[in-house]
């Protein structure tokens, strides 16, 4: 996949209940200070300022290894979670897994690395094509935009 960052990534953190609801409630959040741009095999994809996210939602047994802000996928995990909480009507899952192994490796990560993000989101991942189905989800999920 061709990645070209467009704007650098400039977040500022934020405290833990900032509304977000594609988020776990009480996990650690940043947002963008500015529109993070980006363009995925020809795909122009604009994050705008204000989004919010958690980083690489990585289980907290595991930050040893990845913690939720390791720098190869940096970059990624902001990609990844716009695609999952937003962009899903539009782009399919497979190409939100594959932008995050992408830029892993585009940012520096190893093999293992890109394999092992793109494995754990394409198994336990699931984003708007999941919860926009799910009876119980919030309503965000429900919403066209």
């Amino acid at each position: 996949m061709r990645i070209n960052y467009q704007t650098p990534l400039i977040t500022t953190p934020v405290p833990d209940d900032t509304h977000a609801p594609w988020l776990c409630q009480s996990s650690a959040k940043s947002q963008l200070v500015a529109d993070f741009v980006v363009i995925l095999d020809g795909i122009r994809l604009v994050i705008p300022e204000g989004y919010v996210s958690d980083w690489a939602s990585i289980p907290r047994p595991l930050w040893w290894l990845y913690p939720p802000t390791y720098g190869p996928a940096r970059h990624g995990a902001w990609i990844h979670d716009r695609i999952y909480s937003h962009e899903w009507r539009w782009l399919p899952k497979a190409f939100a897994d594959r932008a995050l192994a992408a830029c892993v490796a585009n940012d520096g990560g190893t093999a293992l690395d890109q394999w092992a993000f793109y494995r754990s989101t394409h198994h336990f991942g699931k984003g708007g094509w999941h919860y926009s189905q799910h009876p119980g989800a919030d309503s965000f999920w429900k919403a066209t935009e």
